[in-house]
């Protein structure tokens, strides 16, 4: 299922879909490069700038449709070279907070999540 989100209310003069994107890149930056972000994880994290998951289109027709594995591959090399690392400046601070967090909620992928937290309290 792809995510739906609309942004009432955002902060940011980037796209959800940018913002997911860079989301899961950090989290294979921060984790492993073999991490796969869920819808639910990347809400909570959209939801901090004002996006929601709709239930529907809506009727004026703004929405984003994000699918992380089309998106992710779609936005390797130029993008993750250029973008990303705008973002990064910008935005790691509070996507790292975010990350760190899910991990030690048990909010991400179990073995993987329990290796970092290893890691972190050595």
């Amino acid at each position: 299922d792809d995510l739906v989100t609309g942004v009432q209310t955002c902060a940011l003069p980037i796209s959800a879909k940018e913002l997911a994107v860079f989301l899961q890149f950090k989290a294979e930056e921060i984790f492993d490069n073999s991490i796969c972000l869920d819808h639910q994880t990347i809400m909570r994290f959209l939801s901090l700038f004002g996006a929601e998951q709709l239930k529907s289109k809506p009727d004026n027709g703004v929405y984003n449709v994000i699918d992380m594995y089309w998106d992710r591959e779609q936005n390797c090399g130029d993008w993750y070279r250029g973008e990303f690392v705008e973002l990064d400046k910008k935005y790691s601070d509070r996507a790292v907070s975010f990350l760190k967090s899910e991990a030690k909620e048990n909010q991400l992928m179990g073995e993987l999540e329990d290796e970092w937290l290893n890691k972190e309290n050595d």
